[in-house]
């Protein structure tokens, strides 16, 4: 037999266990509406590697899925689905393409080859390539992609050049940065 005393102490402590449970479930439903905006990022990152072999720039863009997701409503339209559909996949790829520009110290661009593009869960990747002119010691980028989406946007630029990395920032009014490709 129980006594009033023990049955109180049991109706305490699933009094409790209840209590915190509420609370739990309620910190849960807070945070959902929270979580549903956390996801976009406004931020890439680029690597650009010179390949000593070849000569060759290849260049990697990595843009997170779902801020290219919002982007592709707001430059092409809501009917454009990122996920499923090759043609905006590709419509993307070249927006980048043409969001992305090299130059040498003479001032003369770089010609830049769009050399597809892949989605691989949470990113979307852009690849272009690019032939690197002999003696080139320096050179200058401009990345816009996304700023004229969102002020936010901050693209991060690492160059990968004889086992060094260097980087650079793009964000607010940035334009043109410029990197040294020596050691």
């Amino acid at each position: 037999m129980i006594s009033s005393r023990q049955h109180n102490s049991v109706n305490k402590k699933s009094a409790i266990k209840r209590g915190r449970c509420t609370v739990l479930i309620g910190a849960f439903l807070l945070w959902l509406p929270l979580n549903g905006h956390a996801h976009q990022l406004k931020t890439a990152l680029s690597t650009v590697v010179v390949n000593e072999t070849s000569s060759e720039l290849e260049l990697t863009h990595r843009y997170y899925l779902h801020d290219v997701e919002h982007a592709v409503a707001h430059l092409f339209g809501d009917e454009a689905d990122i996920f499923s559909d090759r043609a905006a996949q590709n419509k993307f790829a070249e927006y980048v393409h043409a969001h992305i520009r090299l130059k040498q110290p003479n001032g003369q661009l770089l010609t830049l080859r769009n050399a597809g593009a892949r989605i691989h869960n949470p990113f979307f990747f852009v690849y272009q390539q690019s032939t690197l002119p002999d003696d080139t010691a320096r050179l200058s980028m401009q990345n816009t992609v996304l700023r004229d989406v969102w002020c936010a946007q901050v693209n991060m630029v690492n160059f990968k050049v004889h086992n060094a990395t260097r980087s650079l920032h793009f964000n607010g009014n940035d334009d043109w940065l410029s990197v040294n490709l020596e050691p």
